[in-house]
């Protein structure tokens, strides 16, 4: 679990070294140095690059006090806020300073040891429901959810369809948004086209009440199966001419499976 961290958080790096035209490679060559002695960074650099080098070592080491080191003011607060979110030892999170930080440490540590007494250490009781619902993603436990999006998450990866309908039912205490909407019959909709998309199960698009959530449902499935003979499920919009379907789902698939 560490070193998937650590490849998230490598990556993140490498992101904002590009953004501030720094090289990529620069301190993860040196991992090992850093990793052992963080003061290398001094040693070996100046400037903005000194500080991009400790805010990697937080990162590596998950050591908040370590940005500390850092000069520059915005370079400091990104440390912070990413070093933030990687923590797994929750006396480090207490080194943070701001509520976003700790609310993002202490979820980060509630998910990696799976112990939900440490979504009441958040700051908030938004930040309690969405650690719980954090929580609830990492371990598909559908009780754990606060939202709706987390139910569907859950639905999907347990390819339990059915779950989608208790949303309704739920004492859900967050009400996430969606692409579709924040009514419950969308965000029921919502969740069997999830559903549907990770299971590459059209017949679950046919649950979908909403035609618009229904009719994207068939075309993701239709190109994600190849299978032409969804597209036939598509309605036409008031409004749109005949050719709807064609361009909108037959064109994608008819080359690779011809009617």
């Amino acid at each position: 679990m560490t070193s998937k961290l650590f490849g998230y958080s490598l990556a993140f790096f490498i992101l904002l070294f590009l953004i501030n035209g720094c090289t990529p490679n620069k301190f993860a060559q040196y991992q090992t140095e850093i990793q052992q002695d963080p003061s290398f960074c001094t040693k070996t650099f100046t400037s903005d690059d000194r500080d991009w080098c400790y805010a990697f070592a937080a990162n590596l080491k998950q050591s908040p006090e370590l940005c500390l080191s850092i000069v520059s003011e915005p370079i400091y607060k990104e440390c912070l806020d990413e070093v933030a979110s990687e923590i797994t030892d929750p006396e480090k999170c207490k080194a943070l300073e701001t509520d976003f930080q700790k609310d993002s440490c202490y979820i980060n540590v509630a998910v990696y040891t799976k112990d939900i007494s440490y979504c009441d250490q958040t700051t908030s009781e938004e930040s309690k429901y969405g650690c719980h619902s954090a929580l609830g993603r990492a371990t598909l436990e559908e009780s754990l959810c606060q939202d709706s999006s987390c139910v569907g998450f859950v639905a999907a990866y347990k390819n339990t369809p059915a779950l989608c309908r208790t949303i309704g039912t739920r004492d859900l205490k967050v009400e996430a948004t969606d692409y579709n909407g924040y009514s419950v019959s969308n965000s029921i909709d919502s969740c069997f086209a999830f559903v549907a998309k990770i299971n590459k199960d059209a017949t679950i698009c046919f649950e979908i009440k909403n035609h618009g959530i229904a009719d994207t449902c068939f075309m993701e499935l239709a190109r994600q199966n190849k299978d032409i003979t969804l597209c036939k499920h598509v309605n036409i919009p008031q409004g749109q001419p005949n050719e709807y379907k064609f361009s909108n789902c037959y064109q994608y698939i008819a080359l690779e499976q011809p009617m």
